[in-house]
């Protein structure tokens, strides 16, 4: 069995990303998110995808409890910590996050993905 602290230090359970500048940001975002569940690397076009904001003060780790569910069912989950909240930067304006989403399409391969919140 995997230690805790091990699991969580998990490099799939903390990716990072940075939106350059621009779209109204006067210098980079950085963006802390888990990228976790199942992966089929030959032909990534047939994952299923959800990409996951989670609750108002919840973080990425929250969830990373799901991994083995995840693969168990072939889901992967992509889940980014609020602006603000873990090691993602915070954001003057709110609905400047929606740019996150737009970030996580570009910086990762093209997927298709269902798009979860709460």
């Amino acid at each position: 069995m995997t230690a805790p602290r091990d699991y969580v230090d998990d490099p799939r359970f903390t990716s990072t990303f940075e939106l350059p500048a621009g779209n109204g940001r006067s210098s980079s975002f950085k963006v802390k998110y888990a990228d976790y569940g199942y992966r089929n690397e030959a032909d990534p076009g047939k994952e299923n995808v959800f990409l996951f904001f989670g609750s108002m003060l919840g973080s990425r780790l929250v969830h990373i409890g799901k991994d083995v569910l995840a693969k168990k069912h072939k889901v992967r989950i992509i889940n980014l910590d609020r602006p603000g909240v873990g090691g993602t930067d915070p954001v003057a304006d709110p609905k400047a996050s929606m740019g996150l989403w737009r970030g996580m399409s570009k910086h990762r391969s093209s997927f298709t993905a269902l798009v979860v919140g709460y």
